[in-house]
């Protein structure tokens, strides 16, 4: 029998995938916005699909990992939405306190609604309906900190 993945494994594969994601993210807008020169153009789609197939096949192995844990530990799919859950929690709690500091009122409503969607992919996650949430480090950039704090690494 195959033993199940540890919540480490999950989010170190999560947080991986997440971090190639932005970096696509970039790159597109890199080249749709950035001018680059024909060969920076061709270098940098060589990069992209690089990091396409990378994140794809990270993608396939997270699902896995999260299917073997479904069947095999639902208590550890459980702790880990509960963790992101409180990492997008504490989050909100400094994103409100950043809208009573005179912030950018548009974006701080809009932080609070990725957090309100992150929060409920992150259900979506727990009931089986899918099998990890990337999420929006524009809006969340408190995230990587809050998380390191909640998950211990």
């Amino acid at each position: 029998m195959t033993d199940s993945p540890g919540l480490r494994d999950l989010e170190l594969l999560h947080r991986r995938l997440e971090e190639l994601r932005h970096l696509l993210g970039s790159i597109c807008d890199y080249l749709d916005r950035g001018r680059p020169s024909p060969d920076q153009e061709r270098a940098t789609w060589a990069a992209e699909k690089v990091a396409e197939e990378t994140a794809t096949a990270l993608d396939q192995k997270l699902e896995g990992l999260v299917a073997l844990a479904r069947r095999t530990d639902p208590a550890l799919l459980d702790r880990w939405v509960d963790l992101h859950q409180a990492v997008l929690r504490e989050a909100k709690t400094e994103i409100e306190g950043e809208e009573s500091d005179n912030s950018d009122e548009g974006f701080v409503r809009t932080a609070l609604f990725v957090i309100n969607q992150e929060t409920e992919k992150w259900e979506e996650v727990r009931a089986g309906g899918r099998y990890h949430v990337i999420g929006n480090r524009y809006f969340l950039r408190h995230n990587d900190r809050i998380a390191r704090k909640h998950f211990g690494f």
